[in-house]
């Protein structure tokens, strides 16, 4: 069985991976929103420049590169999700750890206490 310092160490570390964890997916979410209000702009620029040349040779050019930018917007959203994703599934282990570490506190606990009771 643990000891009762060996848990507090297991917890302090799990809320420090917890907290690193909350800090990226706060990044993340930062990176994402840069990104859509950069693409937001990109694509309001492409469209004027297609409304604007719409009768000329590069009318064409235009349709593709906002083709590229919406291909490029949905590969990096979909980029983002996963790491979405995945730290969502390292935070639920982290929650998981700490449940686990709450059991063996009271444990710990419940074992101090018959052994005061011994005496």
């Amino acid at each position: 069985m643990k000891t009762w310092n060996e848990v507090q160490a297991e917890k302090l570390q799990l809320e420090r991976d917890q907290e690193g964890l909350e800090n990226t997916q706060r990044s993340v979410r930062q990176t994402e929103e840069s990104y859509e209000e950069y693409f937001f702009h990109q694509s309001t620029l492409f469209e004027e420049l297609q409304e604007e040349f719409a009768q000329s040779e590069t009318d064409l050019l235009y349709q593709d590169m906002a083709e590229q930018i919406h291909w490029q917007k949905r590969a990096l959203q979909e980029v983002l999700e996963e790491q979405e994703h995945e730290m969502k599934k390292e935070l639920q282990g982290i929650e998981d750890k700490k449940e686990a570490l709450a059991w063996a506190e009271r444990a710990i606990a419940k074992a101090e206490k018959e052994e005061q009771n011994e005496y």
